[in-house]
This record gives C-alpha cells, sequence and structure tokens, in this order.
C-alpha cells in the first residue's frame, strides 16, 4: 500500500478548495488519510460558516442606531438583522438609552428586522420592570410579523428604529 506524499496531499487539498477536484475523488486507501479528509470536511464546513468571511460577501456596512418604544428609548434586549434574500444576519444588544451597535459589518442588503426583550433573570438588563423592556409589543418579536424593514449599504448604516403599540 502506498501513501501520498505530503506535497501531492497539499496539492489535493488545494485542488479541492478551489472547487476543481472533490475530496472524494481521492482514493482513501490508509486510515491516515480518511482521518486527514474527514478533518478537512469539517474545515471546509467551519469556513463555509453561516455567513462565510467578509470576502466573498460582497460590500459590508457598519449597523448602528437608536431603538425606541413609543418614543422612549428601549433600555435593554437585542436586535435581530436577517437579510431577505440570503438569509445571513446579525444581531446586537441594546444599550441604555435604546442604542445598539452589531459586532461585524453585515453584507450590503434589505434586512428584516426584530426586537427580543431581554430575559427575565438577564443580569445586564438595567430595569427589567420597565415598560420599555417587557412591554414590547408581540409582532416586533418576530421576522415574519414585524414589518420592519432596513436597507444596509456600504461604509456606515446610522438607523433610528420607531416601535409603535
Amino acid at each position: 500500500m502506498k501513501i501520498a506524499s505530503n506535497s501531492i496531499w497539499r496539492e489535493q487539498v488545494a485542488l479541492a478548495l478551489a472547487g476543481r477536484v472533490s475530496i472524494d475523488e481521492r482514493p482513501l486507501t490508509t486510515w491516515r488519510n480518511a482521518v486527514y479528509a474527514g478533518l478537512m470536511r469539517s474545515m471546509l464546513l467551519l469556513l463555509a460558516g453561516c455567513g462565510g468571511t467578509s470576502l466573498d460577501r460582497g460590500p459590508t456596512g457598519n449597523v448602528s442606531g437608536v431603538i425606541t418604544y413609543e418614543g422612549t428609548p428601549v433600555q435593554a434586549g437585542t436586535i435581530f438583522f436577517e437579510d431577505v434574500t440570503k438569509g445571513l444576519g446579525g444581531h446586537a444588544k441594546i444599550l441604555d438609552e435604546g442604542r445598539f451597535s452589531t459586532a461585524q459589518e453585515l453584507p450590503q442588503g434589505r434586512y428584516a428586522v426584530f426586537v427580543s426583550p431581554p430575559l427575565p433573570d438577564d443580569p445586564t438588563a438595567r430595569n427589567q420592570n420597565s415598560v420599555e423592556t417587557l412591554d414590547i409589543p408581540e409582532r416586533y418579536r418576530s421576522f415574519q410579523k414585524s414589518g420592519l424593514i432596513v436597507d444596509v449599504i456600504a461604509g456606515q448604516n446610522q438607523l433610528n428604529i420607531e416601535l409603535k403599540k
């Protein structure tokens, strides 16, 4: 039984990553090669992830802003964004004065928005019994019902989101 040299293995991996050859086309003649193939598949899935890297998502934008409920800043919770065509998304924790900012840039596109109040035992919630955190209408708690749509463009995106009864 002949084992492929490391340089051949690297070449096969490079071809697989470039999409020219499937890893499954390589004969798995040894236990070592089977383990490497399994690790490579895991790495490829990990690299693909939920949204890939910023390199394959096109132009991206920073998303930040203020969220209010009936004119009063929401004091705690989480705001979620989901691209209506690609399913990619992001979220941001709602801070004091209703301010939020996504940790990662979002790809340019149109996003459905929904808001989740903090969990009752959320230790970071400032005033858990306030109207601003607990009485967010049910319709704003899902992408399908919220009716909130925002456009994210490349660069800085400053959003002011107003929730109404």
